[in-house]
């Protein structure tokens, strides 16, 4: 009874040492290597194409609906609506940004992502319409405010919920390759906003520039909601 003891605990450690590998661990290991799907082949994937394009709109809509003109040009923008406090209220941008997404972050998973959503760039776009409207009109207040609930309502949805999507709407080989879709999309419209909004703003005069973000706010929304299927 001994001998049986040791053999099968020599067995065991030779198991262990590498003496013997598990074929069924081994040929899993194989099978999920080889079912990663690649950055170019997920665009033609029937399963997965239409998650990474549900994933690289939200990410490029976080930037075409205007969210950079209020963090990256605030205090430029804010110093011809309120010269006096222009930074104090870039920094309650900041605060309210950070505050709202912690604080509304429990309703995307109760609401779901598409009301969210939905509530999200619809809010938005109000904001930027107001916004154009109190700059043209000379209206501050309303304007201030506007800046304030424009970056609120980004907090709801749009801000974070993109980042959450790129892990939920494909499958797990595919996740890697939807996130690098999903960060080019997100770098492109970036650029293209931090570049040429203030051209662009230079140009139309006076606030005109926020009608556009309205216009892909809507569009944004429009999108979300019919796009059944994708978005939980």
């Amino acid at each position: 009874m001994l001998i049986n003891f040791l053999g099968e605990e020599q067995a065991l450690l030779r198991n262990e040492n590498g003496g013997h590998t598990n074929p069924s661990a081994s040929s899993t290991t194989k099978d999920v290597s080889k079912s990663t799907v690649g950055i170019f082949s997920v665009l033609a994937h029937p399963r997965h194409n239409r998650g990474v394009f549900a994933v690289m709109v939200l990410m490029a809509a976080q930037q075409l609906c205007g969210i950079n003109s209020i963090i990256v040009y605030g205090v430029s923008l804010l110093s011809t609506l309120l010269t006096t406090s222009s930074k104090l209220l870039n920094v309650l941008v900041a605060v309210v940004n950070l505050a709202v997404t912690i604080a509304f972050s429990p309703l995307i998973d109760r609401l779901g992502r598409k009301i969210c959503l939905i509530a999200s760039v619809a809010g938005m776009g109000l904001s930027s319409l107001l916004l154009a409207l109190g700059i043209a009109y000379g209206v501050n207040l309303l304007s201030a405010i506007m800046v304030i609930t424009f970056v609120a309502f980004f907090g709801l949805g749009l801000g974070p919920i993109p980042f959450i999507l790129s892990s939920e709407l494909v499958s797990p080989e595919a996740q890697g390759a939807a996130q690098s879709w999903a960060l080019a999309a997100s770098w492109i419209t970036t650029f293209l906003v931090t570049q040429f909004f203030p051209l662009i703003n230079e140009q139309l005069g006076k606030g005109r520039v926020y009608y556009i973000f309205f216009g892909f706010a809507m569009a944004t929304a429009a999108f979300v909601s019919d796009f059944p299927g994708a978005l939980p």
